[in-house]
C-alpha cells in the first residue's frame, strides 16, 4: 500500500472517530413527552434514541411545555418602552422583547418580571423600537432565581407574538 493510500485511510478514519465524539458530547438533548386525553405530560427520563411510540413527543429541551397560555400585542408607535394589551399567564415568568433579524427572532431589546396575568404590561428597553420595524415579545420560564438571563430561563417559543412599529399604529 502506497504511503498516499495509507494517509488518506488514516484521514478518514480520524475524521469519522471526530464525529463520532463530537455527535455524543453535543447531540441534541431531548426529553420524551406523552399525550394522554389531549394534554402534555413530561417523563421523568431524557432519550437520545430513536424510539418513539406513536402517543409520544419529542420536544428538544428549551422549548418545553408551558401552563402560560398568551400574549396579546398590537402595533404600536416606536420608543422605549413596548406595551401589552393582555399576558395570560399561569405562574412567574420574563416577558421579552426581540428585534426582527431577517425574519426570526434576534437580540432581545428588553424583559420584564411578571407574577401573574395582567392587562397593559409596559416592558422597558435598553434600545427602543425604530419606525416600521418587525419585533417579537415571547415568555420566558424563570429558572427560580428572579434574574433574567435568556442561557437558562426557557423560552416558551410557542406563545411568540409579533408586531410592528409605526408612528400611526394599526396602519
Amino acid at each position: 500500500m502506497s504511503e498516499n493510500n495509507k494517509l488518506l485511510i488514516t484521514a478518514i478514519i480520524s475524521l469519522i472517530i471526530g464525529f463520532g465524539i463530537a455527535w455524543l458530547i453535543f447531540g441534541e438533548d431531548t426529553q420524551k413527552v406523552s399525550v394522554k386525553d389531549g394534554d402534555l405530560t413530561q417523563q421523568e427520563e431524557s432519550t437520545t434514541d430513536d424510539s418513539v411510540l406513536d402517543s409520544d413527543i419529542i420536544i428538544p429541551v428549551g422549548e418545553q411545555a408551558s401552563e402560560i397560555s398568551s400574549l396579546v400585542v398590537e402595533d404600536q408607535a416606536p420608543g422605549k418602552v413596548v406595551v401589552l394589551k393582555e399576558a395570560n399567564l399561569n405562574g412567574e415568568a420574563w416577558i421579552a422583547v426581540r428585534e426582527d433579524l431577517e425574519g426570526t427572532p434576534g437580540n432581545i431589546l428588553g424583559a420584564k418580571y411578571v407574577s401573574e396575568s395582567s392587562e397593559e404590561v409596559e416592558i422597558p428597553l435598553l434600545r427602543g423600537t425604530v419606525e416600521g420595524g418587525k419585533y417579537y415579545v415571547s415568555i420566558f420560564q424563570d429558572n427560580g432565581d428572579r434574574e433574567f438571563d435568556h442561557n437558562s430561563d426557557l423560552e416558551v417559543v410557542s406563545t411568540m407574538v409579533s408586531f410592528t412599529t409605526s408612528v400611526v399604529p394599526n396602519e
